[in-house]
């Protein structure tokens, strides 16, 4: 018996070292009262919010680079083993469509630099408009810099093929499993991480996801980290705090019971 407890908290300590689960944003109004508590000042959400979840989706870099002190504000106020997922900015994806982006680009990574190892990923999520052209992927992907870990959230359904994932693997590039109604991804991990968004179950955007539907969600994660991948996951249907309570729903199928 002794043995196996100290085996199953050896399991669940490395399971917690490879599996990232927390929501898109932490700045919800609306979830005052259905998770920050009302008393709860909003300039302590932050750190609230890294007593429940090991990571978040920063969502506000892709409408906004932030300032460099911003970046180095939300250092400092979390744990040293929590780590941020931040989205790409839109001057990239959506306006430049990954072309001539070499100065965005070069300024979105200083601004980020402070954030050292608490910067897990950077996410780039790309709009419907833009098609399968491995050319184009693979040229922006050369141009990003190679000591930082970098996730793609294709839209469009022609880029789920053999020859986007190769790009990625080949670039060092990360594929997102991402399951918005209409245009939901394969469940497939490219390379050493496996990335999930959540934006609603089936065609709800924003809906609460059942337990069913977690738990065998949950056997992805696991297996995935059992066989040696990082694991970031997301919940974006942050209506009525759905985020929240499907994230921690999700950490207690992963971590056996217990959340961070």
């Amino acid at each position: 018996m002794i043995v196996f407890h100290f085996g199953w908290v050896w399991q669940i300590r490395l399971m917690k070292d490879r599996i990232f689960i927390g929501t898109s944003g932490w700045t919800y109004r609306h979830w005052r009262g259905r998770f920050y508590p009302e008393g709860l000042p909003q300039r302590r959400w932050l750190e609230y919010y890294t007593e429940h979840f090991n990571t978040v989706e920063l969502n506000a870099s892709f409408y906004r680079i932030p300032a460099e002190n911003t970046v180095k504000n939300w250092y400092r106020r979390t744990p040293d083993k929590f780590r941020f997922a931040v989205k790409g900015s839109r001057i990239v994806t959506h306006l430049k469509k990954l072309k001539d982006c070499e100065e965005t680009l070069k300024l979105f990574y200083r601004i980020f630099e402070p954030m050292g190892k608490k910067l897990g990923v950077v996410l780039y999520q790309l709009p419907p408009s833009i098609h399968y052209d491995p050319e184009v992927l693979a040229r922006f992907l050369e141009a990003l810099p190679r000591n930082i870990k970098h996730v793609i959230e294709f839209r469009h359904p022609s880029w789920f093929n053999i020859n986007t994932y190769e790009i990625l693997e080949d670039n060092g590039a990360y594929f997102c499993v991402s399951d918005y109604p209409g245009r939901e991804a394969p469940q497939i991990c490219v390379g050493d991480i496996g990335y999930l968004r959540f934006h609603g179950y089936k065609k709800r955007y924003g809906g609460e996801y059942p337990p069913e539907h977690l738990a065998e969600t949950g056997k992805i994660v696991r297996r995935w980290a059992e066989e040696g991948k990082m694991v970031f996951a997301y919940f974006n249907n942050d209506a009525e705090g759905f985020a929240v309570r499907n994230a921690k729903q999700l950490q207690e199928i992963c971590f056996g019971g217990e959340c961070i």
